[in-house]
């Protein structure tokens, strides 16, 4: 929801400005607001754990496959605890919006956790993600005495990948949970 959306009424006792919440856009927006987070969230949590549990499985099956040491195959265990650890994570945030009611509060209190998750997840993804895929690549790489062009691709993906990361946290999460923030104080204000 934009300020912008409010309805400006002037008082002639304090001659200045005053915003008054049109509640029906109010509570449409965060409700808006509210529907996309948990959308964005659980796909990114379902998303990360199938890319986790497909390389996780595919090292594992080249490993077991090829009669690969056991460097092989502790090379793809990174993987599949981030799987899960994911869903322990997802299982705890589901745990934590029971507590949310079904009003308009609620709601935006609601959107508040969702996007702060979101931004928690952001910064810290270089440590429950990229840190075990690292490790696990780097073990099986190696392992199989990867060339140099590998190696390379393999840094570079890492570092797009963080460098990504970082700036949707900038530019997209942080702005969010700040408006979401917000309006809330503002809301407080007004009632």
């Amino acid at each position: 929801m934009n300020i912008e959306d409010m309805q400006k009424i002037w008082n002639e006792g304090q001659q200045k400005m005053q915003y008054t919440i049109d509640e029906e856009t109010l509570l449409s927006a965060v409700r808006k607001d509210r529907n996309m987070l948990r959308i964005t969230t659980n796909v990114m949590e379902i998303a990360l754990s199938l890319i986790s549990l497909f390389a996780g499985s595919y090292l594992l099956y080249d490993a077991i496959k090829d009669h690969e040491g056991p460097w092989a195959i502790i090379g793809a265990m990174p993987m599949i605890l981030v799987v899960f650890f994911i869903l322990w994570r997802r299982s705890k945030r589901h745990q934590n919006m029971k507590r949310y009611e079904g009003t308009v509060l609620g709601d935006l209190e609601e959107s508040i956790f969702q996007s702060s998750y979101l931004e928690h997840v952001a910064r810290t993804f270089g440590l429950w993600f990229l840190l075990p895929a690292c490790v696990g690549g780097a073990i099986n790489m190696i392992d199989d005495g990867a060339s140099w062009q590998k190696w390379l691709f393999v840094s570079l993906a890492m570092v797009l990948s963080f460098a990504v990361t970082r700036w949707e946290l900038v530019k997209v999460h942080q702005p969010r949970t700040q408006r979401l923030k917000a309006l809330k104080e503002l809301m407080e204000k007004e009632a």
